[in-house]
This record gives structure tokens, C-alpha cells and sequence, in this order.
């Protein structure tokens, strides 16, 4: 594959000091990003940048969009403190061979789980070792955590958006991308929605209709119907949208929450290998953002992943609980920290600073567990402190300071 010199450039870690200097954060924020930045540096290959790039196209979020968008930013905060605090924790040099041997988004986050369970053992009086082995002669676990007399040895699963989510959203993505375009340029809204069964063929005829609704509305001031079979919408100009206006596009959900169940079984026969007796699983693939189940308080969206959990492991005697989780999300809105629990089934929302929150669901599936699932309960409750509790130590104010956006000069 040949390497383009934008490729060539976004390789460099120079040039993404260069856009965090340059960056609209407060000094100290800048400094900070800087920092971080060095931190990846030293801990990884010279040309780690231009492999990731070469293997996904792109470089990871947390480099090449923490200059201006708050969640990276903290992301790389997250990565390099980690990086750094661990060097001191059993396996995580194995863990960091991973991140720089293998260019693959889905064994990068696979690593930062592991990181992130170290990290927050560490912060609540827990012990952890990576990659450790707790069955001679069979494969390690990527966990071992320890908190008084509870062990819990861990195996992580990373789910990422599966083919046709991704194709979906990407479909979704370009819908918004025309129509907030011809918002602007012609002082419309649009009101109404847009047909689940539309492809990628119909995405570029949808927004042809939608602008020369909108050239009309513009010019005669009314509301204007969009031409297109697979739209029920009307342009609006923006002096008579009024309270209620709503544009519904397909969302891109993909298959829904069973699709977590079927993967979850792929991994049963690798947790009775190692000797793990809980899994510990990131739901990237939209399951938190894009289905009906995500839409349910905390409460019905713990029992129902429960349920599933159950029935996913039911008589699998290796198994004693799984812990899931949205991961670090960007938050949609703002997130109120909040817990539901039932018997020893315990539901976590927590907010994580600015635009950022996790829900962690704690499943039990053993008799005799209970208190395993207070621990895991009690390592994820602590996760709120964690961040500004590790920026401390490397002498920087909290995250909320870090990402703000400096004073004009």
C-alpha cells in the first residue's frame, strides 16, 4: 500500500504536538496534552503512528482528535497516566508489547481494558497483574485482581461495531452531514423522517431533493415538501420553525443486544482454557447508543442484560459472573451518577468528568459470588476520582481545568 504525504505527516508525532500546541485549551491544558503526547512517544515505537495509519487508515481518536474534541483529550490524559503508573505492575510490559506490536483497533482496546482494570484496582486498595497465569500449563489470564480475600482471575472482551452497524451509521453519518449542511446554507430545518429501508444508493438523490426543497423554501418562505419516496419531510425556513420541529434518519442499530449473547459464547471455551471465572466486556458496537434496550432507565437496562447473561451461560460451571460495560463514553447530555441493585446484581452510572460517563452492569452467575460482585461494584464506583486523582500525581490540575479552552490573545 502506498503511503500519501498527509499519511506521511499524520505519522509523525511532531506534527501532533504541533496541533496541541496550537490548540484552543488553556495554557496549562496544552501543557498537559503535550505531556501526554511524550509519554506515548517514549513508551512506544518511533513509527507506531504511521503503522496504526497503515493498518486502520487513520490514527487512533485519542491522538488525532485530543487538540479539539474533549473525549479524546481525555483519553490520551487517561492512556499516558496509565502508561506511566504502570510500569511498575506486573504484565503490563506485556500489555504494552500488544498496543505496539498489534495495529488492530480491536487489540488496542482489548489493552486499554487491561490498563483500565490495573489502574482502578490500584486506585481502590486492590492488587492486579497482567497476563498472569493461573493454570499451569495453560494460557494466562488478561487480569488477575485481588481485594482482601476475593480473587477474581479476568478475561476481557472488546465488541466492536459488527459490519452492517458500522455501514449503517455511516450511512446515518452521511444523511446528517447533507442535511445539517443545508441548514446552514439555506436557513432551513427539516421536519419528518426518513425511511429505515434507505441504502447508500438513496443518500445522494434524498439530499438532492432536500435542496431543492430548501432553494424554494428559502425563496418563497414556506414550508416545502421533500420529493423522494423514502422521505416524509418538509424543508422549514428558520423564521417559522417553531417548538417541535424533529428530523428522524435511520439509525444504523444493526442487529440489537442478542448479538451480544452470540459473541459472548465464542468466548466460553478460551475462559475454561485459562482459568478465568469472570469476564469482563466493552460494548463498543452501539448496543449502549443505537438500540431500544439503550433507550431504558438503569434499572430495566440491568435486569434485561441480567437475563441475557444468564441464559447466554447457563450450566457453564467456569463461569461465576461477567461484568459489562459502554466503556468510557462520550456522554449524550449529562450524566447523573446513579445505582440500581438487585440481590447482587448491581447497575452503575457514573459520570466521568466533562461529556464523558460509563454504566457498568454486574452480573453474578454463581452461587457464592455475592461478594465478588461487591468488588467489581466497588472498583467501578471508584472510577470517578480515578483521572484527577492520577493528573495529580504527574502534578496537573483536575481534567475539568485541563480541557478548557484558553483566553483569546
Amino acid at each position: 500500500m502506498s503511503v500519501s504525504p498527509v499519511d506521511n505527516e499524520r505519522g509523525n508525532w511532531v506534527y501532533w504536538r504541533h496541533r496541541m500546541a496550537e490548540s484552543f485549551r488553556c495554557d496549562e491544558g496544552r501543557a498537559a496534552g503535550l505531556w501526554a503526547l511524550e509519554v506515548l512517544e517514549s513508551h512506544l515505537s518511533p513509527d507506531w503512528l504511521a503503522k496504526v495509519i497503515r493498518r486502520e487508515g487513520s490514527p487512533p481518536s485519542e491522538v488525532a482528535a485530543s487538540s479539539f474534541h474533549a473525549v479524546a483529550y481525555a483519553e490520551l490524559l487517561t492512556l499516558a497516566a496509565s502508561l506511566e503508573l504502570g510500569r511498575q505492575i506486573p504484565g503490563m510490559a506485556r500489555v504494552r508489547h500488544s498496543i505496539d506490536s498489534d495495529f488492530r483497533e480491536e487489540s488496542r482496546r482489548h489493552a486499554f481494558v487491561q490498563m483500565e482494570l490495573a489502574m482502578l484496582a490500584r486506585h481502590s486498595d486492590a492488587n492486579a497483574a497482567l497476563e498472569a497465569s493461573v493454570k499451569e500449563g495453560y494460557p494466562p489470564v488478561d487480569a488477575l485482581l485481588s481485594k482482601g480475600p476475593v480473587i477474581l482471575p479476568v478475561e476481557v472482551r472488546v465488541i466492536l461495531l459488527d459490519d452492517s452497524t458500522r455501514a449503517g451509521r455511516q450511512l446515518a453519518d452521511a444523511l446528517s452531514v447533507g442535511l445539517i449542511g443545508l441548514n446552514f446554507s439555506g436557513d432551513v430545518t427539516f421536519d419528518g423522517s426518513i425511511s429505515d429501508d434507505v441504502t447508500d444508493a438513496d443518500v445522494e438523490s434524498i439530499l438532492d431533493a432536500a435542496a431543492r426543497a430548501t432553494a424554494v423554501a428559502g425563496s418563497e418562505n414556506r414550508r416545502v415538501r421533500v420529493e423522494h419516496s423514502l422521505a416524509d419531510l418538509e424543508a422549514v425556513p428558520g423564521s417559522l420553525a417553531a417548538p417541535g420541529t424533529t428530523l428522524n434518519i435511520p439509525a444504523g442499530t444493526g442487529p440489537g443486544i442478542r448479538r451480544v449473547g452470540w459473541i459472548l459464547r465464542s468466548k466460553i471455551e478460551q475462559v475454561a482454557r485459562s482459568g478465568a471465572t469472570w469476564l469482563r466486556v466493552d460494548l463498543l458496537d452501539g448496543t449502549w447508543m443505537f438500540t431500544p434496550w439503550a433507550q431504558r432507565n438503569l434499572a430495566d437496562k440491568t435486569m434485561v442484560m441480567a437475563r441475557l447473561l444468564s441464559e447466554t451461560f447457563a450450566g457453564v460451571k467456569e463461569l461465576r459472573g461477567v461484568v459489562v460495560s459502554s466503556g468510557r463514553a462520550q456522554a449524550q447530555g449529562t450524566v447523573v451518577s446513579q445505582s440500581f441493585r438487585s440481590g447482587h446484581v448491581f447497575g452503575l452510572s457514573r459520570s466521568l468528568g466533562p461529556h464523558r460517563g460509563r454504566e457498568t452492569i454486574v452480573v453474578p452467575l454463581a452461587p457464592g459470588a455475592e461478594a465478588e460482585a461487591m468488588a467489581w461494584a466497588e472498583v467501578y464506583d471508584s472510577e470517578t476520582q480515578w483521572l484527577d486523582s492520577a493528573l495529580c500525581q504527574f502534578g496537573w490540575s483536575p481534567l475539568v481545568t485541563l480541557v478548557g479552552a484558553g483566553q483569546s490573545t
